[in-house]
């Protein structure tokens, strides 16, 4: 230890013995002679700045056992209870909810059948008044038609009757003027009437005596015998019967 100790202490001894006279010159430009180096200035420390600290070794201690926590048998069990409660009202709300939509399905089904129900009950009373409507307005227009065509018809059968009854007279005429011992002929009637009478004979009118009047109805007498036509009967028929329509 004291030698080591001495190895970085100053040596205070006695300097050596100086060397031998020499005949030579001195030389002085020895490292003997040399003046010492100056020391090299220290470096000047900041006193802010902290001293790099090394790693810091952590003692090991033994580590104590970790105690594992007491259950609480009674939180445990509340705790169970609240997730059946949470569970039962989940349950709760899921069955309310299906109900509900079966309620609303079925409350839908019956205002669809309600609704077709008095569509059907509204088109059955509408047909019915449609119909009597329909049945009325054919009405209507039956005797509307009929009116208007008896109307039109009327003189169309005025004048068949007209042409008829000349035809009738015509070959009753004939059928006279053809015996051996025709007797005289005389017509009697309105003048349209015996002029259509007289051109239906042709030659034949020559010996007839035509005589116009002012009556609605053509006579004819052939001796004894008296033909008459009955157009204003027949006239008073065709008016009541227009009347009627």
């Amino acid at each position: 230890m004291d030698a080591v100790l001495a190895r970085y202490l100053p040596d205070f001894s006695a300097p050596p013995p100086p060397p031998a006279a020499v005949a030579e010159e001195p030389d002085f430009s020895s490292a003997w002679f040399r003046a010492p180096a100056a020391a090299p200035a220290p470096i000047p420390v900041a006193a802010s700045a902290p001293a790099p600290a090394g790693p810091e070794i952590e003692p090991f201690l033994p580590r104590a056992a970790v105690a594992r926590p007491v259950e609480d048998r009674e939180a445990l069990i509340a705790a169970a209870e609240a997730r059946g409660r949470e569970q039962g009202r989940a349950e709760a709300l899921a069955e309310a909810q299906a109900q509900s939509a079966q309620e609303r399905a079925a409350q839908q089904a019956r205002f669809e059948e309600q609704v077709t129900q008095a569509r059907r009950d509204w088109s059955a009373a509408q047909g019915e008044t449609l119909a009597a409507d329909f049945a009325a307005a054919m009405q209507a227009l039956d005797a509307a038609l009929s009116d208007r065509v008896a109307r039109l018809i009327a003189p169309v059968l005025d004048q068949a009757l007209q042409h008829r009854a000349l035809d009738e007279l015509g070959a009753a005429l004939r059928r006279i003027l053809a015996e051996p011992h025709r007797p005289v002929v005389r017509v009697r009637g309105p003048e349209d009437l015996i002029a259509a009478l007289e051109a239906r004979l042709g030659g034949l009118s020559a010996g007839i005596a035509f005589e116009a009047d002012a009556g609605p109805e053509v006579s004819v007498h052939a001796g004894e015998t008296v033909i008459e036509t009955e157009l204003a009967a027949w006239s008073r028929l065709i008016a009541a019967a227009v009347a009627e329509a």
